[in-house]
């Protein structure tokens, strides 16, 4: 936060080498060559999607926001009230890209595994960031959430009360909060799932030029 403005960047980076790279431990640095690009394929690529997509209001969002009230096979079930935009949300993008341009792409020894951090919320509600306390109660929970890696043991206990019960997450694809009613105290677990192909734009073909 700086200035009483919640101010979100994303240091995650394209793995983007002499080749594409789809990570088998992000940290370890264990990666699959998924595809070789020459030159000329490398700047498309960053002219006609990466820019593109940057130049939009789509920001990082970690956290998907599910409705889970009904069973896993009932029709009536609603998910996906909250897109999650991560790092391997946007690298499927990219494998999308490079084939849509010929390029050949190989499977990856762990598939197209993405990971998704779930919150399970019974309903949201936006809130109003011109209204001054309940701007100040969303400043409050991310200043919060930013104590867990501070040194202060009342810090990391408030930050760590904040995480286990998350009150509200930002919506990139509207840049809106939206707080979570009844939503369980307990922290998300982030589940794997098998990325469809091609994977879904946030905005809709549109969202780069192809």
């Amino acid at each position: 936060m700086e200035g009483g403005n919640i101010l979100w960047s994303n240091d995650a980076k394209w793995c983007l080498t002499e080749g594409v790279l789809w990570g088998r431990n992000h940290w370890l640095q264990a990666y699959d060559k998924i595809a070789t690009v020459s030159p000329t394929q490398f700047r498309t690529l960053f002219r006609k999607m990466v820019n593109p997509m940057n130049a939009t209001a789509v920001k990082y969002n970690l956290f998907r926001v599910a409705n889970m009230t009904h069973p896993i096979d009932d029709p009536m079930r609603v998910d996906d009230l909250i897109n999650d935009v991560t790092c391997g949300r946007g690298a499927i993008w990219i494998r999308d890209h490079l084939i849509d341009h010929g390029v050949e792409v190989q499977e990856p020894s762990v598939g197209w595994k993405v990971t998704r951090a779930t919150l399970k919320p019974m309903s949201i509600s936006p809130v109003d960031m011109t209204d001054a306390k309940e701007k100040r109660e969303v400043m409050i929970f991310y200043a919060n959430l930013q104590k867990i890696s501070g040194d202060a043991l009342m810090d990391k206990m408030a930050a760590f009360q904040t995480y286990l019960h998350f009150e509200f997450v930002y919506a990139p694809q509207t840049d809106t909060y939206y707080r979570l009613n009844n939503q369980p105290y307990a922290p998300p677990i982030p589940g794997y799932f098998v990325a469809p192909n091609p994977w879904p734009l946030i905005d809709g073909p549109s969202a780069y030029v192809v």
